[in-house]
């Protein structure tokens, strides 16, 4: 596959000096660019044509600069409120690097002298949104802030009212393809295959062998605006030759940023979950729950687009509580920004006095609970499904689906996701991780004390900290669910989960060494400010917190001892933990413990 590495493998074999021979990339991704970089050098004519329709995606279905704008700014918003106010209320430094990364990536160059008509459709906004975020962040990476963390959510707010006004007057439906422009004669024969797992959901026997030829690309995408996460999405149709349509999700990831950053970390947990899955189906009691991991795989188009199946219908707990304050006439920041501020003065008006603090966030999350709904998720699916046969169906495939989600993050030390992050089904229940703003070595839970420095008291094996919540399980979901189906499916699914990953035969410790040595595994969590943890990865942490989970070593007479325990005294424990008030009220605000 690599001519001239062959040849000089094959010189050095007969005497030649093999110091010049470049050694074998170390990843499977360095490799296969390898082979397309020779394929390229070596047959042209080849590589033009199956290169020509994923080079006409790529230029053709992208985001326009304002929605690549409006998308780095949500992000930018999103972190502030990933941040615990401290006093002073001075501006962090990964947030500053944000702000100066959206004028470096986006506003300066609209304003250059030489941009691109595409550039220039940002003439209008650059120079005031330029000046707003540089009266804040100082230009130069050795600049310290000039403002506080308020006046940066102030500014941050307001231009991303004004660029999802923009957005939303952009057309929905866009052309392939110009007035001028024909289409290529490789979108209506495009040659690309696609696996069958890719396709399909992750059922028992999935289609493992098959392969989905792609027969004709429709001659326009679509471009969808969620308002409650401020991004837009870019959706494909391609028809197969057996006559089905699919939509596939077009991800651009520009080298370096923080969506290639996303998608590496999907890519991973994807390779993650597909192991899991099979060891799931190993266990009867797994598979009669129907637990299954769903992440959707990320296929290369090109060296930074990617497709990715789109799983419908889905929603998001953030768009839920986004339709519930636009019904309601409430801002849906609101909350966020009352409880950062009011944690911010607090922090001002007693420094270092942790019980005061605590009071204060429990009065807080106590009036932002009277302020949101707790049955908004409810009315909602009562709203989309048909009956109540077809709800209390969707209800329980969604409490087992939470408590695999529960399960895996508690094991592999994710962090809890935040609203935004939370994708499930509609009509199945079934909960999709698509975006992975979690954590593992790279930006691990706290596991004696906050970064607020306070610490929490000692916990038995198995447990959080008090900094951090094990999984999300807040009002809303705790509403939709009800008691019964809490401590039903969603506590079986957690054991269930155990019973499988605790076997013997299940090689945990290989899997997580496999996805570390092939490529650096962290999943980066929300705030993005986690510092890497120094020492060995905590792999070996993983499969205690799944022993103490597993009904196996909970009846071993050993570890049980002469009373004996319940099977689910310590899936107990971690839901209070996860419920408890105090706890709760510990949370970032842009976690949004009230929902």
């Amino acid at each position: 596959f690599m001519p001239d590495a062959a040849a000089a493998n094959a010189a050095g074999a007969g005497g030649a000096d093999t110091d010049d021979v470049p050694p074998l990339p170390p990843t499977y991704e360095a490799r296969l660019v390898g082979v397309l970089n020779a394929l390229r050098k070596h047959h042209e004519l080849l590589y033009l044509e199956l290169s020509a329709f994923s080079d006409w995606v790529s230029q053709r279905v992208c985001l326009r600069p304002v929605e690549a704008l409006l998308a780095d700014t949500s992000r930018a918003l999103r972190l502030v409120y990933a941040q615990s106010p401290t006093h002073p209320d001075v501006i962090p430094p990964v947030v500053c690097q944000a702000a100066r990364e959206l004028v470096a990536q986006h506003l300066a160059p609209a304003l250059a002298a030489g941009a691109s008509a595409r550039q220039a459709e940002l003439a209008l906004l650059a120079p005031g949104m330029k000046a707003d975020i540089e009266a804040c962040v100082p230009p130069g990476d050795g600049a310290a802030a000039s403002s506080s963390l308020s006046e940066a959510v102030a500014v941050l707010t307001r231009w991303q009212r004004m660029l999802m006004a923009a957005c939303r007057e952009l057309p929905q439906e866009r052309p392939l393809a110009g007035r001028d422009t024909a289409l290529p004669s490789q979108l209506h024969q495009p040659l690309i295959e696609i696996p069958g797992q890719a396709t399909s959901r992750p059922a028992g026997n999935a289609a493992s062998d098959v392969v989905v030829r792609v027969d004709a690309c429709y001659k326009t995408f679509e471009a969808r605006l969620d308002e409650a996460s401020g991004g837009v999405t870019l959706q494909l149709a391609l028809r197969a030759d057996d006559g089905s349509v699919r939509k596939f999700e077009v991800l651009t990831l520009p080298p370096g940023s923080a969506a290639a950053a996303d998608a590496e970390a999907a890519a991973s947990f994807g390779m993650l979950a597909t192991l899991v899955n099979a060891q799931l189906d190993t266990v009867r009691e797994a598979r009669r729950r129907c637990l299954l991991l769903h992440a959707p795989s990320l296929l290369p188009l090109s060296a930074g687009v990617r497709l990715r199946v789109v799983e419908k219908p889905l929603t998001t707990l953030a768009s839920v509580f986004h339709e519930d304050c636009t019904a309601r006439g409430m801002n849906p920041l609101g909350p966020q920004e009352s409880v950062r501020a009011a944690l911010t003065q607090a922090a001002a008006d007693a420094p270092g006095n942790d019980v005061a603090r605590d009071a204060t966030e429990g009065e807080l999350l106590k009036e932002a609970e009277a302020v949101v709904s707790s049955t908004a998720l409810l009315r909602h699916m009562h709203g989309a499904l048909p009956d109540a046969n077809a709800f209390t169906h969707w209800r329980k495939l969604f409490a087992q689906q939470l408590g695999l989600q529960a399960f895996l993050g508690h094991v592999m030390a994710m962090a809890p996701p935040p609203p935004e992050s939370v994708h499930f089904s509609l009509s199945t229940g079934a909960v999709v991780h698509l975006t992975d703003e979690l954590a593992l070595h790279g930006g691990r839970r706290e596991d004696a004390s906050g970064k607020d420095g306070r610490a929490g008291p000692k916990e038995p094996q198995g447990s959080t900290s008090s900094r951090n919540v094990p999984f999300r399980l807040t009002r809303n979901l705790q509403t939709v669910l009800g008691p019964f189906a809490v401590e039903g499916p969603y506590v079986a699914s957690i054991t269930a989960s155990a019973e499988a990953m605790s076997h013997h035969k299940c090689p945990l410790v290989a899997w997580l060494e496999l996805l570390e040595r092939d490529s650096e595994v962290r999943w980066a969590r929300p705030s993005g400010a986690a510092a890497p943890v120094d020492g060995e990865p905590p792999k070996r942490e993983a499969v205690q917190r799944v022993a103490v989970l597993s009904p196996t070593t909970i009846t071993d007479p050993a570890t049980a001892g002469a009373a004996g325990m319940n099977l689910n005294h310590k899936v107990a424990e971690l839901i209070n933990t996860s419920t408890n008030p105090t706890h709760l009220g510990r949370m970032p605000p842009g976690w949004q413990a009230w929902l």
